[in-house]
């Protein structure tokens, strides 16, 4: 039935965001920081002309209000800078030295798990996996539109 495939995939999208939580909180707690930091981290190191608190709220997924906290939670650490030159609004983050060597070491972290799940599953099926969960994920925020309206 269909509602069993939903509910089959609810539950272990659940779990999977359970694994991931855990394995992000056990490493980053080594450096004082949750699974939110490292996340905001990660976008601040692809990004070497940095970023806005709009651009870091809207690639991270997290509200601005979050994203002032972790900001300056980050700051506090030296692991983020801002030009502070710039309106509040306009403000680019960037990574630190401190930071920069800290997030090269989480990469390692997340390449070495994504190596790991990968492990025995071929190229073309983790692919094909993740053009199908795009599209389901396309498809639930849309359809929180279609049924709000009411249909």
């Amino acid at each position: 039935m269909v509602g069993d495939s939903f509910e089959r995939f609810a539950q272990m999208l659940s779990n999977a965001t359970k694994s991931l939580y855990r394995l992000k909180s056990r490493y980053m707690s080594n450096y004082g920081l949750s699974s939110t930091h490292t996340v905001c981290l990660r976008k601040l190191y692809e990004s070497r002309d940095g970023l806005t608190k709009s651009e870091i709220s809207d690639t991270c997924g997290i509200d601005k209000a979050q994203t002032t906290r972790i900001m300056g939670e980050l700051i506090a650490k030296n692991y983020v800078e801002d030009d502070s030159s710039k309106k509040t609004y306009n403000r680019k983050f960037f990574l630190t030295e401190a930071g920069r060597k800290m997030t090269e070491e989480i990469n390692q972290t997340v390449e070495g798990v994504v190596e790991y799940v990968n492990l025995d599953i071929p190229r073309e099926e983790i692919e094909q996996f993740y053009t199908v969960f795009e599209a389901i994920n396309k498809r639930l925020k849309d359809s929180e539109e279609f049924f709000k309206k009411g249909n």
